[in-house]
């Protein structure tokens, strides 16, 4: 091989290398640009459940601490059992239920960023 063919190789090389550098940083801003569209859309809709779900939670609250002054004859004794009613439970989610959800928390999104 002569000189000159091989300063043409390292040439064509260098072109190579510097088209796939390009080709990789390419494909993992296409791969971010996917994983923040999954990711904003997630919690897009995770947050408008919420929302709806604690509107109609709410409305639901209101109406039986109603129903049960109308059956307690009290409007402050139907409201306040529901309202102990809440702090009960969520005692109960604090105290029971976040482990469990703290580790389906991190095996969902674990998931999502591990997926590829």
């Amino acid at each position: 091989m002569s000189f000159k063919q091989i300063k043409d190789e390292a040439g064509s090389l260098k072109k190579d290398m510097e088209e796939v550098a390009i080709t990789h940083v390419r494909y993992y801003k296409l791969w971010m640009f996917r994983f923040l569209v999954r990711l904003w859309t997630s919690v897009f809709w995770s947050v408008m459940f919420v929302i709806f779900f604690f509107f109609a939670f709410a409305f639901i609250a209101v109406a039986f601490a109603f129903y049960l002054s109308e059956y307690l004859g009290s409007s402050f004794m139907g409201f306040l059992i529901v309202g102990f009613a809440f702090i009960i439970i969520a005692l109960l989610l604090y105290f029971i239920a976040g482990k469990y959800i703290n580790r389906k928390w991190l095996q969902k999104l674990s998931e999502i960023y591990f997926q590829e």
